[in-house]
């Protein structure tokens, strides 16, 4: 374990490299996985295509209900003709 000068203070205070970096984490993926970076991001994401789905699927629906409209009169005049 090398030792380095922390970052943002004064003086030459000398630390452990390892604490410096991340206390003790291998990799970022380690470091990122206890400080629960990656549960955060996963809701915000979650949250964003949530509400993207949702928003598609009222287009879909009124596209269906339009489409629909014109064939429900079509079967009313046959019906009538009747």
């Amino acid at each position: 374990m090398g030792r380095r000068a922390h970052p943002g203070r004064e003086g030459p205070r000398l630390v452990p490299h390892r604490q410096a970096v991340g206390q003790g984490h291998e990799t970022a993926a380690g470091c990122k996985l206890d400080t629960g970076y990656v549960k955060a991001v996963h809701a915000v994401e979650v949250r964003a295509q949530k509400a993207a789905f949702d928003k598609t699927k009222k287009v879909l629906k009124d596209r269906q209900a339009a489409h629909e409209r014109p064939i429900t009169n079509a079967r009313k005049v046959i019906a009538g003709a009747s």
